[in-house]
């Protein structure tokens, strides 16, 4: 079968055009930082009572640590309490990024609105938003479990851990547009990710594009103030390299959800509407 390259070029630049207006949308309407800011604040404190809480360790983001054998029913409630903070977390950070979508896709549409509204129309969406993080909160948890047992017993690349590895990408990519379906749409879950499979496998190079630009503007952003924590520096220097880091990572998220919702529009939308957006680029 014939590539068709120039198709794939203009899926690729149409994608990177989607990643640079999300940037653009972000700096016009810095607002839209707001949503995030809350989750990140949780996020460190969730981190912060991972350090002082004797023998647990609730960094769930990075790894389950500590938690002993995988079927260890005497430690029954350790296993609880990491999916509870897991739980919570995504429900958080679900409910804050429809609020985000339905802002965002307002700005797109030129309407206005405001963070008060947008939290309204999500806390009318709380049913969805609890059925998903529920599914969400539980295949990264067992995900993470199984990486962590694993990893106790063998090398990275183990077979095992490479089918775990894969069933993660896979499940994100396929699922990557169902929170924009669920805020902007009435529809059901399962319909929901049937809806996102199939805008993954129209747009997959727009969608791995603009991710891959997205991944290239935080990477060079973090070079700078990622060197005093890589070189000895004054303990001051270090405080506001994590600073600027943080903030760094807190663009990136909102711009990712930003994307999101560009994808979603250019689906159902012809480009040239969306070439309207008068923003700068990167």
């Amino acid at each position: 079968m014939e590539i068709n390259w120039k198709s794939l070029e203009e899926k690729a630049r149409t994608g990177a055009y989607l990643a640079s207006n999300s940037f653009g949308i972000l700096w016009k309407h810095k607002i839209l930082l707001v949503y995030l800011c809350a989750s990140f604040g949780i996020y460190l404190l969730l981190q912060l009572i991972s350090y002082n809480v004797k023998g647990y360790d609730m960094s769930f983001l990075t790894g389950i640590q500590g938690v002993g054998p995988l079927f260890d029913l005497s430690r029954w409630y350790q296993y609880i309490s990491f999916w509870l903070v897991n739980f919570f977390y995504i429900l958080l950070i679900t409910f804050l990024s429809v609020s985000l979508i339905y802002h965002a896709d307002k700005i797109i549409d030129n309407e206005k609105t405001s963070i008060q509204k947008s939290l309204k129309h999500a806390t009318k969406k709380i049913q969805p938003i609890l059925i998903w993080s529920t599914i969400v909160s539980v295949i990264s948890y067992v995900l993470q479990v199984l990486s962590n047992r694993i990893l106790q017993h063998t090398i990275l690349l183990h077979p095992l851990m490479v089918i775990v590895l894969l069933l993660g990408i896979s499940w994100s990519l396929m699922t990557v547009i169902v929170l924009p379906i669920l805020s902007l749409e009435n529809i059901s879950i399962l319909e929901a990710i049937k809806k996102s499979i199939e805008i993954v496998k129209q747009l997959i190079i727009v969608i791995l594009s603009g991710s891959i630009w997205i991944l290239i503007i935080a990477s060079l952003a973090m070079i700078l103030p990622s060197l005093p924590l890589f070189i000895q520096f004054p303990g001051i220097i270090e405080i506001i390299a994590t600073t600027v880091i943080l903030l760094i990572r807190l663009i990136i998220s909102t711009t990712q959800v930003i994307f999101k919702t560009m994808v979603y529009n250019y689906y159902m939308k012809p480009l040239e509407e969306l070439k309207a957006l008068k923003y700068p680029r990167f």
